[in-house]
């Protein structure tokens, strides 16, 4: 019997420091480094060579210092992501929706699927004196898409929207109590999600052999998630005595 696997992903941020200190990165892509797709065209017993339009550009930065020196620090970062991408209709399925146009088909050469994407994350930390700190971190991501439920034999009535949204809040508290030997150490968290699927279309789906349009077969649906998360530790730490101290 196979054994299940999972994995556990520890997500750490920064925390600002006594001097300032940025980043900036940027990374793009544009269609003439793409190949071109190979479409069959088994009607006409041939391949058709295409590029599709493609543009992406992923670009961002961070930024960390004090607010007040030993003290109070910040830590902030953003990212954006622009993609503009297409899918290359089938040749055989573009032939069969052009023939059905007066029945609201609505064909092309390429369907268009952009994907537009924020990721914004920041933190503070209080050193509110020797035996406490605080820390409060909040990230937050939101997305959009059109038609990733489309493939090259949909035409452009069966896309679909696509929107994202997570958000992610934690608050830690550590303090020592009672005396030093003692700590305690406690977190809050807050997440929340919501991932749409839906379309403007609401039209009976018409199927082809090769081909079809009307309203997609995967929408609507809506997925909404809240979580809240309270943890406390309570630690002592006790300090072994060195061999000569034994002696």
């Amino acid at each position: 019997m196979a054994g299940l696997k999972g994995a556990a992903i520890n997500v750490i941020t920064k925390s600002g420091t006594n001097a300032y200190h940025g980043s900036i990165f940027g990374f793009f892509r544009d269609e003439a480094m793409n190949a071109e797709q190979k479409l069959p065209d088994p009607k006409h017993n041939k391949y058709d060579y295409t590029t599709p339009p493609y543009s992406r550009q992923w670009f961002g930065g961070s930024v960390g210092g004090p607010s007040r020196k030993i003290k109070v620090f910040a830590f902030f970062a953003i990212e954006r992501q622009r993609e503009h991408t297409s899918i290359a209709e089938q040749p055989t399925s573009l032939a069969e929706l052009n023939l059905v146009t007066s029945l609201g088909a609505q064909p092309a050469a390429t369907v268009p699927t952009p994907f537009f994407e924020n990721r914004i994350a920041g933190r503070m930390d209080w050193n509110i004196n020797t035996n406490t700190t605080f820390n409060l971190s909040v990230a937050t991501q939101g997305n959009n898409s059109l038609n990733d439920q489309s493939d090259g034999t949909f035409d452009l009535t069966e896309g679909n929207f696509t929107k994202n949204q997570h958000a992610d809040c934690q608050c830690h508290v550590e303090l020592c109590v009672l005396h030093p030997p003692y700590s305690t150490k406690s977190r809050w968290v807050w997440q929340y999600w919501n991932n749409l699927i839906d379309s403007t279309t609401r039209t009976p789906l018409v199927t082809f052999p090769d081909a079809q349009f009307g309203t997609n077969t995967n929408v609507p649906q809506e997925s909404i998630q809240r979580k809240w998360q309270f943890k406390d530790d309570l630690s002592k730490t006790v300090r072994q005595p060195h061999l000569q101290d034994r002696i």
